[in-house]
C-alpha cells in the first residue's frame, strides 16, 4: 500500500481501500494478455481546479495496475471557461507516474472531456479506453474484470454500475403519472460512468459524439448518456459487472473529498 497516496481518505475509507486490495484480481489468460499487449489499455478522466490534487489518490489507485499504458487526463485551460488550474497541482500530477499524460483542451466541452479526447489522442482503433471519475475508489480487481471482458465479450459495454430505462416503469407510476399518461419508455440500457467503463476505439462513433457534444450549450450533455447511445445504435449492450471478483457496484465507492 506504499504506493498508494492516502493523504485525503479518512480513516473509514482507508480501511475500506485496504479491503478493495484484498480481493483476488482475475488472473488474465494468454490471450487477453497478448492483445493488450499489441493494442494496448489506456485511462481517462478529467477534473477541476478544486479537485485536481486530491484526485492524486484515485490516479495513484488506478495506476497499481500494469497493463494501464497510459492515463490520459484531459483538462480545459481554464474551467468552465473561467478558472485556471494551479501549474503547481498540474506538475506535481504530471510527476506521480510516468505514464500520466495531462491533455490540455482550448475549451471546456463539459463531462465529454473524459472520453472525447482521449479517443482522438489514441490511434490503435481497437485499444481498450477505460474511463474513470476523480473521486471514486475503483478496487484493482475491477480493472482486470473490465480489460478481461472488453477483450473476450466485444458485443457489450462493460462497466461497474449501470441501469435499463425499461425497468424504471414502476418509479414513474408511483412519481404521480396517471395510468393513461403513462410514457412507454424503450428498453434503453445506460452505462454509468462514475462506476468505470470500458471500450475499445473502433466501437465508438466518435463523429457522433463530437456531434452531440455541440448539441448542449448551457447544459452538456453526458459522457455516460452519449457514449450509451454511440453503443446502443451499433447493437452493443451493457453489462454490469458482479461476479467473485466484483460484486457490483457496491465495491466502488464515492470518495469524500
Amino acid at each position: 500500500m506504499n504506493e498508494i497516496i492516502t493523504d485525503y481518505l479518512t480513516d473509514k475509507e482507508l480501511r475500506k481501500v485496504k479491503k478493495g486490495f484484498r480481493v483476488a484480481s482475475r488472473k488474465l489468460s494468454r490471450k487477453v494478455l497478448d492483445y493488450v499487449a499489441e493494442h494496448g489499455v489506456y485511462g481517462s478522466m478529467t477534473s477541476s481546479p478544486e479537485r485536481l490534487e486530491k484526485a492524486s489518490t484515485v490516479i495513484s489507485i488506478i495506476l497499481t495496475n500494469p497493463y494501464i499504458k497510459r492515463l490520459y487526463i484531459n483538462l480545459p485551460h481554464k474551467y468552465r471557461d473561467k478558472e485556471p488550474y494551479s501549474k503547481s497541482v498540474v506538475k506535481y500530477i504530471q510527476e506521480l507516474d510516468p505514464r500520466v499524460r495531462i491533455c490540455w483542451l482550448k475549451n471546456d466541452i463539459g463531462p465529454i472531456s473524459k472520453i472525447l479526447p482521449t479517443l482522438k489522442r489514441v490511434r490503435d482503433k481497437k485499444a481498450i479506453i477505460i474511463s474513470f471519475d476523480d473521486d471514486v475508489f475503483y478496487p484493482p480487481a475491477l480493472i482486470n474484470e473490465l480489460i478481461f471482458y472488453t477483450v473476450t465479450y466485444p458485443h457489450i459495454l462493460p462497466g461497474g454500475a449501470g441501469f435499463n430505462f425499461g425497468d424504471m416503469e414502476d418509479f414513474i407510476k408511483r412519481d404521480g403519472w396517471p395510468e393513461r399518461r403513462k410514457p412507454t419508455f424503450p428498453n434503453v440500457d445506460v452505462i454509468e460512468g462514475w462506476g468505470a467503463v470500458a471500450y475499445r476505439k473502433e466501437k465508438v462513433d466518435i463523429k457522433l459524439i463530437t456531434k452531440l457534444n455541440k448539441l448542449g450549450t448551457v447544459c452538456k450533455l453526458s459522457d455516460d448518456l452519449t457514449l450509451s447511445f454511440s453503443h446502443s445504435l451499433r447493437g452493443i449492450r451493457r453489462r454490469v459487472i458482479s461476479n467473485r471478483y466484483f460484486s457490483g457496484n457496491e465495491d466502488v465507492f464515492p470518495l469524500s473529498y
